[in-house]
Order: structure tokens, then C-alpha cells, then sequence
């Protein structure tokens, strides 16, 4: 087994590590990630797929340890949504010390990507229902849930026919570059550990702003709610402008 610095220089090179999808707090998880990555590549038959399907439950379920009572539920929360950064991180690295490729890793990981929402906005919608005792918030959380996943849908069409196209990923990928401070700043907004910081902190505060608590709530999942049909109008109509614009038609 290499040591920290011979595994960084593997497993998080700088081509990995200058993507423009790397966060604000991506300096410092990927000193946690190189870690949890030294640890489990101590068992062998660990693979990469194995992390990402263990990570693809984590996110979808683990976000109802809310519904705890008391402050670990939000607590066990946010730690659910640290660990899936963790883990996000730890599979592509498992990956390249491994020399693992396959396409069933990619594909698992997009999953995890996006049912990501799903464990978060549903469980939070309960928990307001149960602090508030208004039922509309659980609404609110499945309907937030579903525009995101259908913001997703719309940007990830734009890759299958790109594929389908037989256009070159390098070609392919400059058209994700566009954005610049706009596109880091969206990507702040819906980061599933941004929002559930965010949860939880409003949630631990319940106590000095209890008359504001309900409120709070409302803007926050009108926000996303009009964040994601915004998102969602957006990438559908540039997306097809960007592909009627790039090669001539296809058949379906």
C-alpha cells in the first residue's frame, strides 16, 4: 500500500481536481476522501461499484433519519449528506488507484446524482409537516423532489443525443463550460450539501424564531420550487437551440 502523497498523486490528479464541477469545499473533502480511500483500499474486494451502489441507497434513504426526534434527527441529516460528498468522491478515486473502468460506474454514479433529491426534499417536507403540523409541506417536498429530477432530465437529454450523434466528448464537453460565476453560483444554490446545511441550521434555530418558523419554510421551498421550473425552462429551450444549432437533424 502507497502512502497519502504517492496515493494523491493517483487518485486525485490535477485534471481531477481543477474540474469546474469541484465545489467550494472541495480542497478540503478530498483531504477526507484520500483518507477514506487509504482505509478501504485495504480491503481488496472492495470495488468502486460497490461504494457508488452503497452510496446510491445512502442518499436516497438516509435523509429520513430526520424524522428522529429530537436534534439528532437533523443532526444524522446533515451527517448523511457529508458522508455522500465523501463517498462521491472516494469511488472515482478507488477507480483510478485500481485502474477500474467500466460504464455501469459512470451510470450508477448519475443515479446517485440525482435520486440525491429525492432523499432530500421528501424526508424534509415530512419533517416541517410534523414541526409545523401543515400538511401542504409534504407536498411541497415530493413537488420540489420531482422538478429537480426533472431539471436533470432535461440536461442529461442533451448527452444521450450527443452520443447518439457520435459527437467527440472533448467537442461535447465545451459546451458545459459555459456559465462561468453564474453557473458556480446555481450550482451553490442546488448543492444537496448546501441545502442541507441550510435545513438544518433553520431547523436547530426553530427555538429563537418560532412565529417566523413556518414562513421561513414556505419561501424556502418556493425558492427551489420556482429555481427549479426556471432551470428547467432554460436548459430545455438552450439545450435544443444548442443541438438544432450544432449538426444537422437526426432520426429518432
Amino acid at each position: 500500500m502507497v502512502n497519502l502523497q504517492e496515493l494523491k498523486k493517483i487518485c486525485q490528479p490535477e485534471e481531477i481536481t481543477s474540474r469546474v464541477v469541484e465545489r467550494w469545499y472541495g480542497r478540503f473533502y478530498r483531504k477526507i476522501d484520500l483518507r477514506v480511500t487509504w482505509l478501504l483500499l485495504h480491503f481488496k474486494k472492495i470495488t468502486p461499484n460497490m461504494v457508488t451502489a452503497f452510496n446510491l441507497l445512502w442518499c436516497s434513504l438516509g435523509g429520513f433519519l430526520i424524522l428522529l426526534p429530537g436534534i439528532w434527527g437533523p443532526l444524522l441529516f446533515f451527517l448523511v449528506f457529508q458522508l455522500w460528498v465523501i463517498l462521491d468522491g472516494v469511488d472515482g478515486e478507488i477507480a483510478r488507484y485500481k485502474k477500474m473502468k467500466t460504464l455501469s460506474g459512470p451510470y450508477l454514479d448519475l443515479l446517485a446524482h440525482r435520486l440525491v433529491y429525492v432523499g432530500l426534499f421528501v424526508p424534509l417536507g415530512i419533517k416541517i409537516y410534523f414541526l409545523t403540523g401543515q400538511l401542504f409541506f409534504i407536498g411541497l417536498g415530493l413537488a420540489t423532489a420531482i422538478l429537480a429530477l426533472l431539471v436533470e432530465a432535461a440536461r442529461y437529454c442533451e448527452v444521450v443525443v450527443l452520443y447518439k450523434r457520435n459527437i467527440r466528448s472533448a467537442e461535447a464537453g465545451e459546451s458545459k463550460k459555459e456559465g462561468g460565476i453564474f453557473l458556480a453560483f446555481y450550482r451553490g444554490l442546488i448543492g444537496p450539501m448546501e441545502i442541507s446545511t441550510l435545513a438544518v441550521v433553520a431547523i436547530l434555530t426553530r427555538p429563537f424564531f418560532v412565529h417566523q418558523f413556518k414562513y421561513f419554510w414556505e419561501i424556502f421551498f418556493g425558492f427551489y420550487l420556482l429555481l427549479f421550473v426556471v432551470s428547467f425552462v432554460y436548459h430545455t429551450l438552450t439545450v435544443k437551440h444548442r443541438l438544432d444549432a450544432s449538426r444537422p437533424g437526426m432520426s429518432r
